[in-house]
């Protein structure tokens, strides 16, 4: 017996068993007009959108957030153009917005009532006004998890939403860039979307992208057990790039989302879209349509992005670095290590797709295990056929390979 389950183990290990390609699919009997949790629609959005119209036209999917006098404009265009948005509410207390600076000032003696009630109000009245909120989204941001007056606040918040929104939308709120898994942890019971800053370049580790993995596993595995709560992937575009660099751009965002998505991320929200002074203008522009051009691949009816929202996580075929060294990242005052490769597969309508993302700088040979002759292997991002299984990924180079029997059908992309 004992011979006979080797036997079975190395059988399975060179690929001789079939994977199986079952028409698996998470999301049957969403609707296709509204994002995700509530449809079948793939969240791209950005902080501090101008043009909501142009937005949408380039792949963007849902609206917002916004700050300041950003946020009526931001509202009125909402309801025009009935677009799917996150809405941001901050309470009222004396007749004045509760603020990051209420929270530091010493004098400020947080009025529970009257929080509670405001927030009640504003979302109910948001519900009637605002038929397309996705996502409410609480002000001011950064609330710090060991300051009982903030999470207090965040917490009468969550119970706002719970009690006055017919739908039960996620709540959101924006968590800073350093946030540790750890940390994740101590927002779980009062938000339903975790997503952290994972600023690359910000963070120091321009030339160790692992670091988006770091902050994306570790969303990941905050949300893992708790029904019906899901992790962004929050990229960055603020910053110009050391000069000589600017050519890197959309491998760098490329990299960023399609990581942040293979480690369980069901969605993106850049921050951020805005035009702002100490970013140079065609910085801006190269950051934008390397997010459009990853927007139109993962967004609409048959995008990608039905893939990591609705597929089946699975481990049936394996792959290997071969000779890579390992990476690391800063994560403040310790360190986090991880293969130079990474790689995903999700079960989807008949095929399996794998995700797979080389963080090192330099090239990587990559080899596939698990798969059966007699398979089809397509690149999914160019169409090409793949006939090997040792694939040479360039550096940061992402690769959406699609394993499928017999005749092509039932791909997201029509193809």
């Amino acid at each position: 017996m004992k011979q006979l389950f080797c036997l079975l183990a190395v059988l399975a290990g060179i690929g001789l068993f079939a994977l199986d390609f079952p028409d698996y699919d998470a999301g049957k009997g969403l609707p296709d007009d509204q994002p995700y949790p509530q449809g079948r629609i793939f969240p791209f959005a950005g902080f501090q959108g101008a043009s909501l119209k142009k937005l949408s036209e380039d792949g963007f999917t849902v609206a917002g957030p916004g700050y300041g006098a950003n946020v009526p404009r931001l509202h009125r265009q909402i309801k025009e153009l009935q677009l799917p948005a996150f809405f941001q509410i901050a309470a009222v207390q004396d007749g004045k917005t509760v603020t990051m600076k209420s929270f530091n000032d010493k004098t400020f003696k947080p009025d529970w009532k009257q929080i509670e009630a405001s927030f009640a109000e504003q979302v109910r009245k948001a519900d009637q006004e605002y038929p397309t909120i996705v996502y409410w989204y609480i002000m001011p941001e950064e609330l710090r998890w060991w300051k009982k007056s903030e999470m207090k606040y965040l917490e009468l918040f969550h119970k706002a939403v719970q009690k006055n929104d017919p739908k039960k939308r996620p709540v959101w709120m924006y968590i800073p860039n350093h946030y540790s898994p750890s940390a994740l942890l101590k927002y779980l019971p009062y938000l339903d979307i975790i997503g952290k800053g994972m600023y690359v370049n910000y963070s120091g580790n321009r030339n160790t992208r692992n670091w988006v993995r770091w902050s994306s596993e570790g969303q990941a595995a905050a949300v893992k057990d708790a029904k019906g709560k899901f992790a962004l992937c929050v990229p960055e575009l603020f910053q110009n790039p050391p000069e000589g660099e600017e050519g890197k751009i959309p491998s760098w965002v490329r990299h960023d989302v399609y990581l942040s998505l293979a480690c369980g991320s069901k969605g993106v929200v850049i921050f951020s879209l805005s035009h702002r002074p100490s970013l140079k203008k065609e910085i801006h522009a190269r950051y934008y349509a390397a997010y459009t051009a990853v927007a139109k691949e993962l967004t609409g009816k048959d995008g990608l992005g039905q893939v990591y929202l609705f597929g089946k996580v699975c481990q049936d075929i394996k792959g290997e670095a071969i000779g890579a060294e390992k990476l690391t990242a800063k994560t403040g005052s310790k360190t986090y290590e991880s293969p130079a490769v990474k790689m995903s597969e999700h079960l989807y309508r008949g095929a399996r797709y794998l995700t797979i993302v080389n963080s090192a700088e330099k090239p990587v040979t990559f080899q596939l295990s698990g798969i059966p002759a007699g398979l089809q292997m397509e690149d999914r991002l160019t169409g090409e056929k793949i006939s090997s299984l040792k694939l040479e990924l360039k550096p940061l180079e992402v690769k959406i390979i699609k394993v499928f029997p017999g005749a092509k059908k039932n791909d997201p992309a029509g193809r």
